[in-house]
């Protein structure tokens, strides 16, 4: 793609595709929808790209598409947590913005709902209210002002349109990042012809890690139920760690990173070892970076786990995997 700014649909049962083509026309910004074979769709405007029929088909594609600075339109709160992690804007298809202050709520909410039907074959919770012309409207306008927002924030890197500072306020309420600016700037061809190097070791190692777990052959999610259940029942012994890093492995390949990093954390408390207790507080980093990408976080667990390698005198296979994956993570952040 040449590219300095792209809308993607998350397009199965979108409601408001025609709004957001409209919008694009407006601004010429170009949209990609993306559906499986389940479902047949057709634009004079927008490119259509049609998934597998997978379970995650489409989130995976959207996601191994979308760059920082981008637009993505899901009404899945974890296809728009994976894209806030790329610094995309992730937008639902009432209108309302995902952030990275309400994204943990939202996942929170989402999961006590889906454990809620598990547990209770009474419980239905409400249904959805049906979709009216006005939300519609509603969605169409603010989807165009984000829209126009982000069009000023790329003439302003082009340096064709002096950004006032009542756009720039504007900009900030919208949640415009400087890594979106900087992946904006890139895509240009201008002055800046790309990423810094800093940006992109960091996006690179956020996907490596990514796809590593999403790759991942993880335990089911009765096992994960069934061992957490144990977990309860057994609490005056520890867990042990193949079963931590089972548990682990589940919450990454899922998407629950903070869910993740707790595991991690009490499976550091659980090791008896120097090599285990830094195996798992670089697991704690990975979840960390994946969630919230937060440096003043992630650093100090690399420099604990740094320190236990260096207590411990016998270099293993296991110390040298752990080794490996700190190098990996302080490679990717050193020059961030």
């Amino acid at each position: 793609m040449n590219r300095i700014l792209y809308i993607f649909v998350d397009a199965d049962a979108c409601p408001v595709v025609p709004q957001i083509e409209s919008a694009a026309r407006k601004y010429d910004v170009p949209v990609v929808l993306l559906c499986d074979t389940n479902h047949i769709l057709t634009s004079d405007y927008s490119e259509v790209r049609v998934v597998g029929a997978g379970p995650d088909a489409v989130d995976l594609a959207l996601i191994n598409l979308c760059h920082a600075g981008d637009i993505v339109v899901t009404q899945d709160y974890g296809v728009a947590a994976l894209a806030l992690g790329k610094h995309a804007y992730a937008v639902h298809q009432n209108g309302w913005q995902y952030t990275d202050e309400n994204i943990d709520r939202l996942l929170m909410e989402r999961h006590i709902m889906k454990k809620a039907r598990r547990t209770s074959s009474k419980f239905h919770g409400k249904g959805l209210r049906k979709r009216t012309v006005a939300d519609n409207e509603t969605f169409a306008r603010k989807f165009e002002k984000l829209l126009q927002l982000l069009c000023l924030l790329v003439l302003s890197v082009l340096g064709l349109f002096p950004v006032s500072s009542s756009v720039s306020a504007a900009a900030q309420m919208v949640q415009v990042t400087g890594t979106a600016r900087e992946g904006i700037t890139a895509a240009t061809g201008g002055r800046d012809i790309g990423l810094s190097p800093a940006v992109r070791a960091r996006a690179a190692l956020r996907n490596r890690i990514f796809l590593k777990y999403r790759e991942m052959t993880v335990i089911s999610d009765d096992q994960y139920r069934i061992t957490q259940a144990a977990i309860r029942d057994n609490r005056a012994h520890q867990t042990p760690l193949r079963t931590s890093e089972l548990l682990f492995n589940k919450c990454m390949h899922d998407g629950r990173y903070s869910e993740a990093a707790i595991t991690a954390s009490l499976a550091v408390l659980d090791s008896s070892t120097s090599v285990d207790r830094a195996r798992f507080t670089l697991l704690q980093a990975e979840a960390c970076l994946l969630r919230q990408d937060d440096l003043h976080a992630i650093m100090p667990l690399l420099q604990q786990a740094a320190s236990e390698l260096a207590a411990e005198s016998r270099h293993d296979a296991a110390w040298q995997q752990a080794r490996a994956m700190l190098d990996e993570l302080q490679s990717g952040l050193s020059s961030s």
